[in-house]
């Protein structure tokens, strides 16, 4: 397989879906140009406040410590496969060193991608630049650091508690040229994947967000978004296993620990209604000593 083409084509797919976006844009009032949706913060949806700015301080101040301070593991605790992971190690593993490092560039290139676009991309060039919305990019902006606070900080404390062994430490007992990170170090920090994990902060924090914000206008380029952030997440993950850093359950707990952070931070805590239409009927839970059920409240 031709990783280099994989890239280029990658990155070609990118710019051409984001050139139509930035030329309107840019051209508001083109001849026959759709009306543009008007790009807010709602008056009822959450602000971010001092309660946020512990969450983040918290969640940063943890994984820093991890990283820093915490004492690493010298041996493993977890070792070998489960479930499914053997036979997807069998498809999708490289067995030639330079495509594994090749598929590890070009998750991390997907993992850079992500982040850029996220932190920088939607907020600073899109909501304050192109719509001129400095409350929306500083609501989004905060919902952002809170999500991946919360997500890094889970997923570095999950490594450390788990210690589980990358699936390549075997191989470089066999071979000690299998890696170049044979012998790293390293090698104990399997579960769940960070490159997953993150992208897929990235993938629900793109799908909150643009599916509540008209980024792009509204529309079939707002839920295009969406869809791109899913598929660079599995592309990402892809990567690892074929890399052979990351087992597949690795990969799909960190997809579902970062998607879930990076998707229901922003919509359960900043895109909410406090005063729902009486009209509107809803499905709650109710809980009890001794029950556990769901209620439909509203005006029939």
């Amino acid at each position: 397989m031709c990783w280099r083409t994989w890239k280029l084509c990658l990155q070609a797919a990118c710019i051409v879906g984001l050139l139509p976006t930035l030329v309107e844009a840019q051209q508001p009032g083109s001849p026959g140009a759709p009306t543009r949706e008007q790009l807010e913060w709602k008056p009822h949806w959450h602000r971010a406040n001092l309660w946020d700015g512990a969450v983040i301080v918290g969640g940063w101040s943890l994984y820093l410590a991890e990283r820093t301070v915490l004492p690493r593991r010298s041996e493993a605790i977890w070792e070998g496969p489960i479930l499914f992971d053997e036979p997807i190690r069998d498809v999708l593993r490289a067995h030639v060193r330079g495509d594994r490092e090749t598929a590890e560039t070009i998750s991390d290139v997907m993992l850079t991608g992500s982040l850029v676009h996220n932190w920088l991309f939607d907020n600073l060039v899109v909501a304050l630049a192109l719509h001129q919305e400095p409350e929306v990019a500083w609501q989004m902006s905060v919902a952002n650091a809170e999500a991946y606070a919360i997500s890094f900080s889970l997923v570095s404390l999950l490594k450390t508690v788990s210690g589980r062994e990358r699936p390549y430490v075997d191989e470089c007992e066999r071979d000690p040229e299998y890696s170049e990170k044979c012998g790293e170090g390293r090698g104990i920090r399997a579960f769940p994947s960070g490159h997953a994990a993150a992208t897929a902060t990235g993938a629900g924090l793109l799908c909150a967000h643009h599916t509540h914000l008209p980024l792009y206008d509204g529309g079939i380029l707002d839920y295009g978004a969406c869809g791109v952030g899913i598929a660079m997440t599995l592309l990402t993950a892809t990567m690892r296993i074929t890399a052979d850093r990351h087992w597949a359950t690795d990969v799909l707990f960190g997809h579902a620990l970062g998607f879930s952070s990076g998707y229901l931070v922003p919509t359960l805590l900043y895109y909410t209604d406090p005063d729902p239409d009486p009209d509107d009927v809803a499905l709650l839970p109710m809980v009890s000593p001794d029950r556990l059920a769901l209620q439909i409240r509203g005006r029939f």
